[in-house]
């Protein structure tokens, strides 16, 4: 396996996302010397990242979910149990991208929730609640080519994924920002 480095190179705008920040002046010239030393926190995030990479691929899709006329919102899955989605159409552009992977042997995605809509749930602590009720994929269907390049048009993590944009999107949600 490769050095931490070149690790962080592969994923730098997903790793950067996650930390919110990107690799300073002291942890590139520490890098420099030894590839492998940086800190615990970037190790982390590179291993989120390099995760979804791997989630992020046409064969994990086992679903989606979308209003007429709009984008639809990609699920994936593992074998393993990794889980995630990429949102590629909503009216907070930060929300707009791959979600950072999940992984739980009680995750379940059904639509239970208010209006028949989907939930994403960790044993019986949802998660995720749907704007739209799920479909599961169907490689034969009219839009399954613009569903299987989801990753494509998406490969970066969304902003919200970084805590300090986060807490911004909530504060301009209760202010009503975005309508």
């Amino acid at each position: 396996m490769s050095n931490w480095k070149t690790r962080y190179e592969a994923h730098k705008a997903d790793v950067d996302t996650i930390m919110g920040r990107e690799l300073g002046w002291w942890g590139k010239r520490k890098a420099k010397k030894d590839p492998n030393n940086l800190t615990e926190q970037r190790k982390a995030a590179i291993l989120q990242a390099e995760a979804a990479s791997r989630l992020y691929q046409p064969q994990n899709i086992i679903g989606t979910t979308s209003a007429i006329g709009q984008k639809p919102t990609v699920y994936y899955r593992t074998m393993s149990g990794t889980f995630g989605h990429i949102t590629q159409e909503h009216k907070i552009p930060e929300n707009v991208g791959r979600e950072n992977p999940g992984k739980h042997p009680l995750y379940t995605a059904t639509n239970t929730g208010k209006g028949g809509v989907l939930e994403e749930k960790i044993g019986n602590k949802v998660i995720h609640t749907s704007r739209n009720q799920f479909q599961p994929f169907d490689p034969m269907a009219s839009n399954a080519s613009n569903i299987l390049t989801a990753h494509m048009r998406n490969p970066g993590l969304k902003q919200v994924s970084n805590p300090d944009v986060h807490e911004k999107v909530i504060k301009r949600l209760k202010k009503g920002y975005y309508g």
